[in-house]
């Protein structure tokens, strides 16, 4: 009975050794990844005028709001909007803002 235990523990011990190293691998792999996966995002590059307006939409402002502070169509402000969405690869005014915050395109 005692045998059983001591090989049950080395069994054990084996596979958990055996997990150690596959998990480091796995971390491992995952960097690589990571490492490949930021090296093939080509650099977003908005306008002036994309920042301008995005950073009045993050604080709050409708289309025509901006359009009003601006004195321009509120179709200007839409169309600007739009195509930074589309360079953000983004489906909404707000994940247009939070992806731009977060690659430090405009200030909080």
């Amino acid at each position: 009975m005692e045998n059983d235990r001591q090989a049950d523990r080395r069994t054990v011990e084996r596979q958990v050794s055996q997990g150690h190293m596959l998990m480091s691998y796995l971390h491992e792999g995952l960097r690589r990844l990571d490492r490949q996966a930021a090296q093939a995002v080509p650099p977003i590059h908005l306008t002036a005028r994309e920042k301008e307006i995005l950073t009045w939409v993050s604080a709050g402002k409708t289309s025509w709001e901006i359009a009003c502070i601006l004195a321009v169509a509120e179709r200007t402000v839409i169309f600007h909007v739009d195509n930074a969405m589309r360079k953000l690869d983004t489906r909404t005014r707000t994940q247009a803002v939070a992806k731009a915050l977060a690659l430090g395109l405009i200030a909080p």
